[in-house]
């Protein structure tokens, strides 16, 4: 018995038009992973369906108002990560990034090596400092802790660093001193302040890596 498949090659599909060709309009729904994340565009990849691709496509977004939270009382407030690029944290600048990215301080747990984490390049200039920007998720009305992680950077973490908020343009308002650190390790500060910011900078002294950073609030 002879049965006549497509053929698949890569410019060009070879078969009945009954085989490839579909009438039927098709969709599907996904959900968004992030609450906090904003849609600026969209991108519909067909690439090597040279004869089966559809013709036309449509994408369309649906915010449910109407969808119920879940039913869980909690007895004690529970803080957020502000800058947890989960929560809508963005880099939005910083001076170097040298041996890894800068928006690697906004992911979640604590990585698995130094790849995972923020770190620049040596630096010999007298009173050298970097720094990084990052616009918080969310406008906080209370800062409770900011959190400084070094891991995985035993040789190669900064000997000190400090912490600045802004909510206007204004000028930086210190939030952490100047503060040394340690290889390997988290580092807690207590704010516990009523503060209303958008904005954080970590300035680390000279150079080096850190892992992340969390900022603690509401």
């Amino acid at each position: 018995m002879q049965i006549d498949l497509p053929i698949l090659v890569h410019d060009m599909m070879v078969g009945k038009p009954e085989d490839t060709i579909k009438i039927n309009m098709t969709e599907f729904i996904l959900q968004m992973g992030i609450n906090a994340a904003q849609i600026v565009g969209g991108e519909i990849d067909i690439s090597f369906f040279n004869s089966s691709h559809a013709p036309y496509v449509s994408i369309e977004a649906l915010c449910d108002k109407d969808m119920t939270p879940p039913s869980i009382r909690y007895n004690e407030v529970e803080y957020i990560d502000l800058a947890y690029i989960g929560n809508g944290g963005v880099a939005v600048s910083f001076s170097d990034e040298h041996f890894g990215s800068a928006e690697n301080l906004l992911l979640p747990d604590r990585g698995k090596n130094m790849l995972n984490g923020w770190e620049t390049k040596r630096s010999r200039e007298p009173n050298h400092s970097d720094w990084i920007i990052i616009q918080l998720g969310y406008k906080s009305s209370y800062i409770h802790k900011i959190i400084i992680d070094t891991a995985h950077y035993r040789g190669n973490f900064p000997q000190c660093i400090m912490v600045h908020d802004l909510f206007k343009e204004g000028g930086w308002i210190e939030l952490v001193s100047k503060s040394k650190t340690g290889p390997d390790k988290i580092h807690e500060y207590i704010i516990s302040k009523k503060i209303t910011i958008s904005k954080v900078k970590l300035t680390i002294i000279p150079d080096g890596g850190v892992e992340g950073i969390r900022v603690m609030g509401k």
